[in-house]
């Protein structure tokens, strides 16, 4: 995870003066402030941008007649830990593209087993699977141990009878896979969905053949799946509460942002300050769209000279919020004192 730190001199801001009151729970603020902030702010629309997970494609040279390319749909299953627990099911297609004689297929799809779980039964033919209905071998599907830590799922279809197709898109096979282990707090768990291949022209050890047996030119796309704790936010300072800054002195604020996913994430980042009850005015710092890079770590000092001539107690708010929702996505505060003697 890449780690970034910026530094940032701020000026004067002005911050009416209150009286101190009583303490408040963290948890009890943020309860509020999930209706404030919303409540607060108007916000302007936003353009995302579909980012994908890149992985290139890996092209095998051979000496038939054909070609296929075999993909993966959705090419990347992203989860967020926060809103998917163990159990949850998600499902891949295995699909063909720009296929020329094609007479039977064949795929090895291997898989982490600590992170997933599917069998035979969760295995199916595609609905627009390249054969018509009735013209193809149908035979079960197989999950077997690929290694210690992999599984292997073997799929094939032979044409019936035999005879050679060729498709612009069409599918090949449906896995439904289950999640059965979700990330620890700062953890991220991954699994490629990877295509093997067989160097071989024996009928049933290669992914396509055309009508003479020989392996069409093949082109794979793998997949990626991955679950994540989701994006987080927070604010710290160098004297928490019970410690009070002084005049003349420099407050050290740190905001931190975190974005586990392999994605980038766009975000609105808010800063507030929130004037301690009975005033309970909020004093609006920064209020912005934003975009996480994928897998970083950001921190971000400000440095804030602290020369107020009245006693201020506060809480400054750090959040980031779903950019299409509004839903915050993280919240953190930190309760500060400053006297001016």
């Amino acid at each position: 995870m890449k780690i970034v730190s910026q530094g940032i001199n701020s000026g004067h801001i002005y911050v009416q003066p209150v009286k101190k009151g009583e303490k408040r729970m963290k948890n009890t603020l943020a309860k509020t402030l999930s209706l404030s902030l919303v409540a607060l702010l108007v916000w302007s629309a936003m353009t995302v941008l579909p980012v994908f997970s890149g992985f290139p494609p890996r092209h095998y040279d051979r000496p038939g007649r054909g070609a296929a390319t075999f993909y993966i749909n959705p090419q990347d299953s992203l989860f967020e830990s926060s809103s998917t627990t163990n159990g949850t099911w998600f499902t891949v297609n295995v699909r063909i593209a720009n296929a020329t004689f094609v007479a039977s297929w064949q795929i090895e799809l291997i898989y982490r087993k600590e992170c997933l779980y599917t069998s035979p039964a969760n295995i199916s033919y595609a609905t627009d699977m390249i054969f018509p209905p009735g013209k193809y071998i149908s035979v079960s599907p197989v999950v077997n141990a690929f290694n210690s830590t992999h599984n292997l799922i073997l799929h094939y279809a032979g044409s019936l009878p035999f005879q050679e197709y060729n498709a612009t898109d069409a599918g090949l096979a449906t896995v439904k896979f289950q999640i059965i282990k979700v990330p620890n707090q700062g953890e991220k768990l991954s699994s490629l969905l990877y295509f093997t291949v067989k160097e071989t022209q024996a009928k049933f050890g290669s992914f396509t053949e055309d009508f003479d047996l020989y392996e069409n030119d093949l082109t794979l796309y793998d997949g990626y799946y991955s679950i994540y704790e989701g994006a987080l936010i927070a604010i710290t300072i160098d004297k928490p509460y019970p410690q009070t800054y002084h005049y003349g002195e420099t407050m050290h604020i740190k905001i931190t942002l975190k974005n586990p996913a392999p994605k980038p994430k766009d975000v609105l980042l808010v800063w507030y300050a929130w004037l301690y009850p009975p005033y309970g005015t909020w004093v609006p710092l920064v209020v912005t769209s934003y975009t996480i890079p994928a897998d970083t770590v950001q921190m971000f000092d400000i440095n804030l000279p602290c020369n107020w001539g009245s006693l201020i107690w506060a809480y400054w708010i750090a959040a980031i919020l779903d950019s299409s929702t509004m839903d915050i996505i993280s919240l953190d505060s930190a309760l500060w004192g400053y006297t001016p003697t």
